[in-house]
């Protein structure tokens, strides 16, 4: 056991190294801190950069544990979630720094995303946030087998949380729409209190002129399905806290995406997951759309 602002918190991946517990151990990624007189700043500093679930894991103890001590160590506790993710926005900002030419990464108040453009169902994405995969890529290959379908208030639950907001990527079912299609889910599903919302939208080839067609999926069909493959972000829908990413003018060698995924894994000894919307405000973009076989 180690102590920090009066009350005790179980370390489960450190141990100590000497007698006098001036030198801990981190088990996970083999590295020493001093630790003096039960300091654990040192280790605290280190789990916010390097091991983020870890870190994650011990600010919910420590919230917990605070609730019963004062309304101090319940701040603490806050404060020290916070500067995480303020900490997280600054690997961001020096990471995406190597690809793009102005790069502001910073923590804001969700904006209300029902409003435009976004035009969710939902005023935000927050919320017991979460991600998940369905289906795979090998439900492609060598042909698409249309009978993997599965259905979002069926993931919710799945996921353990019903009436859950859902966004991603994936593709459209076949069955519904007749054709392959890309869809872009925006749904919140369904609880025992209403019905699930829609609003996702699916974009097509057009095999006359191989120009591309966008459509929103509520336009013409009821269902919340989705085919072959997902990859899925789901919340509660709330507003909160969220790091808002603006970069102009790419100059490195990787997309948005691609340069925030290399960041992370090179700062993250362990996988971190994000998950969120796009504006396209100017320029041009590349996208895939799967075309009818």
């Amino acid at each position: 056991m180690m102590t920090q602002n009066n009350f005790a918190e179980k370390w489960t991946h450190v141990s100590c190294l000497d007698v006098d517990r001036t030198t801990i151990y981190c088990k996970c990624s083999q590295a020493k801190f001093v630790a003096r007189g039960d300091n654990t700043s040192n280790l605290l500093h280190h789990l916010c950069h390097k091991l983020a679930l870890e870190y994650h894991e011990r600010m919910e103890l420590r919230l917990a544990l605070s609730t019963s001590s004062g309304k101090t160590e319940k701040a603490r506790g806050h404060s020290s979630q916070t500067s995480f993710v303020d900490a997280f926005a600054k690997v961001l900002q020096n990471g995406l720094q190597e690809s793009f030419e102005s790069v502001q990464v910073s923590v804001v108040e969700c904006p209300d995303l029902t409003q435009h453009p976004f035009s969710f169902p939902v005023k935000g994405i927050c919320g017991h946030p979460r991600i998940t995969d369905v289906g795979g890529v090998p439900y492609l290959i060598p042909l698409a087998q249309i009978d993997k379908v599965y259905n979002m208030n069926t993931v919710a639950k799945e996921i353990e949380m019903p009436g859950a907001f859902i966004l991603g990527a994936g593709a459209a079912s076949s069955k519904s729409l007749g054709i392959n299609a890309e869809l872009m889910p925006l749904i919140w599903t369904e609880n025992k209190d209403r019905c699930a919302v829609n609003s996702s939208y699916y974009s097509t080839v057009n095999k006359k002129d191989q120009t591309c067609m966008l459509g929103k999926y509520s336009d013409k069909f009821s269902d919340c399905d989705i085919a072959l493959l997902g990859n899925l972000y789901a919340c509660e829908g709330n507003p909160g806290k969220v790091v808002q990413i603006m970069a102009t003018k790419r100059t490195g060698e990787y997309s948005l995406v691609t340069a925030m995924r290399k960041t992370l894994e090179k700062q993250y000894e362990k996988p971190v997951a994000m998950g969120g919307t796009f504006i396209i405000q100017k320029g041009k973009a590349k996208i895939h759309i799967m075309v009818n076989s």
